[in-house]
């Protein structure tokens, strides 16, 4: 749909005798110096600088989570690391909606130059 190195990652859920099910996708993709992460069920995008993105995830070596905002289009991601017993790194992804306040709004404007 748009952008380099496009991506398709699918969220599952543990259901019972431990089965996976698909809950949802998230599409990532890297376009204008930016990385992408859209969830087109529900019609939310967070735009990352590259830079940003690649800075905080080389920088992970715990695995930490890691929370991107996007104010420009109300929406945010996160990633949480875990690692099971059986030793699998698993990475749970949520695009979601980024609510703000009259004063974020107000102070964002004010760092946007508006």
């Amino acid at each position: 749909m748009g952008g380099v190195n496009e991506k398709t990652i699918e969220i599952s859920k543990s259901g019972k005798g431990g089965k996976d099910t698909t809950i949802g996708k998230i599409r990532i993709h890297g376009n204008a110096g930016e990385v992408h992460f859209h969830d087109d069920d529900a019609k939310l995008k967070v735009a990352v600088p590259t830079g940003k993105f690649w800075a905080a995830w080389s920088n992970n070596a715990d695995l930490q989570t890691l929370t991107f905002h996007d104010t420009t289009r109300g929406a945010s991601v996160t990633i949480n690391f875990t690692s099971p017993s059986a030793g699998v790194v698993e990475a749970d992804i949520d695009v979601y909606e980024l609510k703000t306040s009259k004063a974020f709004q107000q102070l964002n404007d004010f760092a946007m130059g508006k």
